[in-house]
């Protein structure tokens, strides 16, 4: 009975540790993937682009980025290699700070003080943020 204890452990639990540590990262983006969204919300304080790169099967992604007019920018990745949606922040200061991921309530939390528009626009669909052609 122990061994199984002991094996259940190691099988289960171990590789859920180990998941639960490992990094996201963001994708080259700016090279890789083609701008299918801008926006501006809050009275042009905020900005949103997006991102996305459709070859080859396998490792499509989708990023939007929201810059806010305190510096913080904000990150959505939803990844078909990683069958997943991430959030990240990175604040203003100090300059060149980390990504910061962490989850999407904490995550729609600050956006919705940073961007409040932005956040509205996002989660419930309203249309308070005006496209902006491409550049």
């Amino acid at each position: 009975m122990k061994k199984i204890l002991v094996l259940s452990v190691l099988f289960l639990v171990m590789p859920a540790l180990a998941l639960a540590g490992s990094t996201v990262k963001l994708p080259d983006y700016e090279k890789e993937a083609k701008i299918i969204l801008r926006l501006s919300c809050d009275n042009g304080k905020t900005k949103v682009v997006g991102y996305e790169k459709t070859e080859p099967v396998g490792n499509r992604y989708y990023v939007e980025i929201t810059k806010t007019e305190s510096g913080t920018t904000f990150y959505v990745l939803e990844s078909e290699k990683e069958q997943n949606v991430f959030y990240f922040t990175r604040p203003a200061r100090p300059a060149g700070s980390d990504l910061v991921q962490m989850s999407s309530m904490e995550w729609m939390k600050k956006l919705e003080t940073a961007a409040p528009e932005s956040h509205r626009d996002l989660l419930m669909g309203e249309n308070n943020c005006k496209k902006e052609k491409s550049k």
